[in-house]
């Protein structure tokens, strides 16, 4: 593969790579935050986060609430000619969320969190975040096409765009939320080691 290649698939795909490249930087940044947190807080955080329940809805709802909520805020990102910004900005916070939580649980159980993080990263966090990222990259593309459409840049139909972005969002849903059962039966059938 030569030099120009290369250099065109990376334009080509700049959005995914810029997607990926915050998510990154949100997960470390997030478990580097640790450090910087006062103990006490970090206590009445791993307390308030490591509350388990035995139903399986409420499972559901716990790992299916937040990413969905991020989808949503890039969802929006989409409509938005500022969506580029705003659906970076969510990827990193939910890389952060993800990276402090992960690190918080690991600090306060130590090596048998390990179990249970793998469990959890094979069962719903890869996928999670891969829904997450394509999204972030589908918003700023939209964003970045409306902007070009309002400064006459595109002669594309707007609702062309919004219609996908539409079908889009309802599929990701969709799919998040059968990975979130999925992963909410292994969290109540297969109990991890704590």
């Amino acid at each position: 593969m030569d030099k120009k290649a290369v250099v065109e698939n990376i334009i080509k795909n700049r959005f995914l790579i810029l997607s990926c490249a915050m998510l990154i930087a949100g997960t470390f940044f997030g478990m580097s935050m640790l450090k910087i947190i006062p103990e006490e807080i970090c206590v009445n955080l791993y307390n308030f986060i490591s509350k388990t329940s035995d139903d399986l809805f409420n499972l559901f709802i716990n790992k299916f609430s937040f990413p969905f909520l991020i989808m949503i805020c890039l969802y929006f990102s989409g409509t938005s000619i500022f969506g580029v910004f705003s659906a970076l900005l969510g990827i990193f916070i939910n890389g952060f969320i993800f990276g402090f939580e992960n690190s918080l649980k690991y600090e306060f159980i130590g090596i048998n969190y390990i179990v249970n993080s793998t469990i959890n990263f094979f069962t719903s966090a890869v996928f999670i975040n891969l829904i997450l990222v394509i999204m972030t990259e589908n918003s700023i593309f939209y964003s970045r096409q409306l902007s070009d459409i309002i400064c006459n840049k595109n002669s594309e139909k707007s609702h062309y765009n919004a219609k996908n972005m539409h079908v889009k969002f309802l599929t990701f849903t969709v799919i998040l939320a059968i990975i979130s059962f999925i992963s909410a039966c292994f969290s109540l059938f297969i109990q991890p080691v704590l």
